[in-house]
């Protein structure tokens, strides 16, 4: 069992946020749950992104009967898509108000959180809290185990590009070491966190997964083509994801120009943002319309319906849900052999598989799977079928209503 006493680095933390905490003005006796249990996840989001589309699905799928669930997301003031897309399926959606940090800067900021999440706890009678992301993770944490509740995180992936992404890393990992339980996207990122210290019978792999239905039955979008200037200029090679050093773009690019010497009217096309989408607009540009940038965009689905191909050049992912879209949509993935990826690309099977940050080995799996049509013609059809069938997301979510119903019985 995980103590609900906090580590020592963090103790003084917890004592500031528990001073004078109180809810209506007086303590509160909460009062054991006769129907069903309360889940609250817990999340940084103000789009829609790999985890925050994770939270949306679990919450479609899990059943009313046996699970209350909710979601809490930090407001930093302005519009929020992600909660209002949440309200428009009919999920409870909690905003936490951050505010401006002051003296303190962001402890203040973390205890202020800490003490909203507790009364979020206590007020609505939450029984399990469920984190996504470092930041949810630490204040979800503390907020949980001084109410005595039950605390479950999901591990994504992490972003090691800085020194400061790196402290985040650390910190998402000390946290998760104490945790009741912690889910791993992948088989990949369950040994990352074992190689990390956290316990092995804690975590679990519960794989990302699709609902197939809401990509099905779309054709190729003629008006998005003509709206990017594309009609004519094929094939079409897309990249979907944040626009950021561990994700590859810079190897793509480099790695266009020698697919350009076979396919000279190819084009390629970026969907997302990040801090080097500005530098890659200035370096690249000068391709004119042969490398487009179209920023976030809230539905993918008819930028993945003009792809022939997506590429997905990372040096790192957790189990990327991007190939998992594409190809539930018949979108082949040439990917790196990193993380997760392999999990979800059956090498020249699905997709193809190359080393990270060799350009001249990305343009060669590009090139071959364009230049043969039956070989892409059966990786599609491939594709396809597996993803699914083996990403069923109402499978992922009974893995996880599983995972939730032996803490209760842990706990009994």
């Amino acid at each position: 069992m995980v103590s609900t006493s906090p580590p020592g680095a963090c103790r003084s933390l917890i004592d500031f946020a528990m001073r004078g905490e109180r809810v209506g003005g007086k303590s509160q006796t909460i009062f054991p749950m006769t129907g069903p249990r309360h889940v609250m996840h817990l999340l940084d989001a103000d789009h829609i992104s790999g985890p925050a589309k994770t939270v949306l699905n679990s919450c479609r799928f899990t059943e009313s009967g046996r699970y209350v669930k909710s979601v809490a997301v930090f407001d930093q003031g302005g519009r929020n898509r992600y909660a209002e897309d949440l309200l428009s399926r009919g999920v409870s959606v909690f905003g936490i108000e951050e505010g401006k940090p002051r003296n303190l800067g962001k402890i203040h900021s973390y205890i202020k959180n800490i003490r909203a999440v507790r009364r979020l706890i206590l007020e609505h009678r939450v029984d399990l809290v469920h984190t996504h992301g470092y930041k949810a993770d630490v204040i979800g944490y503390l907020a949980a185990k001084t109410t005595g509740r039950k605390i479950v995180t999901t591990q994504h992936g992490y972003i090691e590009n800085s020194a400061q992404a790196t402290f985040y890393r650390r910190l998402a990992i000390a946290t998760a070491k104490r945790m009741d339980r912690v889910i791993a996207v992948s088989d990949a990122m369950r040994n990352r966190l074992m190689k990390y210290g956290v316990p092995a019978g804690k975590v679990v792999t519960i794989r990302n997964a699709i609902v197939s239905e809401d990509y099905a039955g779309r054709g190729r979008d003629r008006d998005l083509l003509e709206r990017l200037h594309l009609i004519g200029r094929t094939p079409v090679i897309g990249c979907i994801g944040r626009i950021s050093p561990e994700k590859g773009q810079r190897i793509l690019c480099d790695a266009f120009g020698e697919v350009r010497k076979r396919f000279p009217e190819a084009s390629l096309v970026f969907v997302g943002k990040g801090p080097e989408l500005e530098d890659l607009k200035n370096r690249y540009g000068r391709e004119g319309e042969a490398i487009v940038f179209v920023g976030h965009q809230a539905d993918v689905k008819p930028f993945i319906s003009i792809f022939d191909l997506h590429v997905l050049p990372s040096y790192t992912e957790g189990l990327p849900n991007v190939v998992l879209e594409t190809g539930c949509m018949g979108v082949v993935t040439v990917g790196t052999a990193v993380g997760g990826t392999p999990e979800c690309i059956i090498d020249r099977v699905t997709g193809l598989l190359v080393q990270p940050g060799r350009a001249d080995e990305l343009a060669r799996a590009i090139t071959l799977v364009l230049g043969d049509e039956d070989l892409r013609g059966e990786l599609e059809r491939n594709v396809m079928e597996y993803v699914t069938k083996e990403y069923d997301f109402r499978k992922r979510v009974e893995k996880m209503m599983g995972l939730y119903d032996v803490l209760w019985t842990d706990a009994g």
